[in-house]
């Protein structure tokens, strides 16, 4: 696949819907909630012409760019202040994970 260019499976039985992109790298998405229509205009960098080009995203992807920023500042915050204390308990990495998420929540 070129830059920008999409592909699209649904699946009628279980109504799911799988989007394949090609940016830098693939992105895949699979949903039950949403569409590729209308599609949104991303602006991107392109080297070989060393110029900013606009490419058509579709509207799924789109809405979760612009809706991910919370969590991955959570993500990013909890891998900057994760517990490092090890122990051989199977429940210790949760009881670490779920107070690192207590920690930065508060």
């Amino acid at each position: 696949m070129k830059k920008g260019e999409s592909s699209v499976v649904f699946d009628e039985t279980n109504e799911v819907l799988a989007i394949r992109w090609k940016d830098n790298a693939l992105v895949t998405v699979f949903t039950n909630h949403g569409t590729i229509e209308p599609f949104a205009n991303a602006r991107r960098y392109d080297g070989k012409e060393k110029a900013y080009t606009n490419n058509k995203i579709p509207n799924t992807i789109a809405q979760y760019n612009k809706h991910m920023g919370g969590v991955d500042l959570h993500d990013n915050a909890l891998a900057n202040y994760r517990i490092a204390l090890r122990s051989k308990k199977w429940w210790w990495p949760l009881f670490t994970n779920l107070l690192g998420n207590m920690m930065v929540n508060a």
